[in-house]
């Protein structure tokens, strides 16, 4: 049995974090910058949910449409899969430089501060081989976002990592949601990690939806039979 999530672009939630985190700031912008605000952030939900439907659509699209629509969805895999023979910074490099044709230099500018978003920056000459699990698994989140995804998914990305490393993962991920409003689908048996970072949650056995509800309406009050038994045999 898995939890598969989607993590969406909700300014909506990003403001009230933002309002309760500081009162007597951000909530008493005026109402222009409120407006232009709200505009943007409906416009960015409409082209998520054009993408997303793209991808759907894809499915039945020729090889070179199917293509396209690849190269706006980033992965994260479990293992990492990080070239060994390639430094860090190289890594990073190869599918922007190669695939995407884009400037080296502009590239390597662009890894290096994400790099150091995720405390990173320091190995960039450094081989896969000398990192820890966690810190691979930083490296291949940051090759994902060299590439300027629209979408993301990651594929139970904390489930060969030691129980310390888990959480700054999870916090990675939680960032990339409020901060970049990054559109996000993850497969996780990690529900501590389902239940801080999710929107929304698909509960899935033997391939079928179980379940489909708002993540905190499925922590508290699951919908269906199988989804109630689940948690109620799970400890977390």
């Amino acid at each position: 049995t898995k939890v598969e999530l989607k993590v969406n672009y909700n300014p909506n939630r990003f403001v009230y974090f933002a309002e309760n985190k500081n009162p007597m700031g951000k909530h008493n912008k005026d109402k222009k910058e409120k407006k232009e605000k709200k505009s943007k952030g409906k416009g960015n939900r409409m082209k998520k949910k054009a993408l997303i439907q793209s991808i759907i659509n894809a499915f039945q699209s020729s090889p070179k449409e199917w293509q396209a629509i690849r190269q706006k969805i980033g992965m994260v895999f479990q293992s990492y899969d990080l070239f060994p023979n390639l430094t860090v910074m190289q890594n990073i490099l190869l599918a922007p430089t190669k695939v995407q044709k884009r400037d080296r230099a502009e590239v390597e500018q662009e890894a290096h501060h994400l790099l150091k978003r995720v405390n990173m920056d320091q190995y960039a000459d450094t081989y896969p081989r000398e990192l820890s699990g966690g810190q691979q698994q930083r490296v291949a989140i940051v090759r994902t976002l060299a590439m300027k995804p629209e979408v993301i998914l990651l594929d139970e990305i904390t489930a060969s990592l030691d129980p310390e490393m888990v959480r700054g993962i999870e916090d990675i991920v939680k960032k990339l949601s409020e901060n970049d409003h990054m559109t996000m689908i993850l497969v996780t048996h990690q529900m501590n990690f389902a239940k801080r970072v999710a929107d929304q949650v698909l509960f899935l056995e033997k391939g079928r939806i179980i379940e489909k509800t708002p993540c905190e309406q499925f922590f508290t009050e699951p919908q269906s039979e199988r989804a109630q038994q689940f948690l109620t045999d799970m400890d977390f």
